[in-house]
């Protein structure tokens, strides 16, 4: 299967927003971006925020910084894959720096509702 690598265009990003996502090229240097990302406490209600906000606030929850992944992997040609992060008692995982990031072909919990189904994308703006 021929790779297939996100442009700036793709993403919606400007050049200085797409150069941040072309550094980080091994998934030790995404892992770490996403790690340093602060907390999206969600104080202005519950949102779900696109990667070009995540880069320029740099503060995630675990869903955007799950998408900022997907968005680094699918730069550098490998697929943009949502991670398997199951919550435990109605509690989802935080992003902090007890949490990794598991990148999986699987199911994807939706925001609020969880699907009837897997939630399936080719790519992260299909979402």
């Amino acid at each position: 299967m021929r790779k297939r690598f996100a442009r700036a265009s793709d993403l919606g990003l400007t050049a200085r927003e797409f150069a941040v996502l072309r550094r980080l090229d091994t998934p030790q240097k995404v892992q770490a971006f996403v790690h340093n990302l602060r907390q999206n406490f969600e104080l202005d209600g519950q949102n779900c925020r696109p990667v070009r906000e995540v880069l320029r606030s740099r503060r995630a929850h675990c869903i955007e910084g799950a998408m900022v992944a997907a968005a680094a992997l699918w730069v550098h040609g490998e697929p943009a894959l949502l991670p398997d992060m199951p919550a435990e008692r109605d509690c989802a995982a935080a992003l902090d720096r007890t949490h990794d990031l598991h990148l999986v072909e699987a199911d994807v919990a939706g925001i609020g509702a969880p699907p009837r189904r897997a939630v399936l994308a080719e790519d992260i703006r299909d979402l």
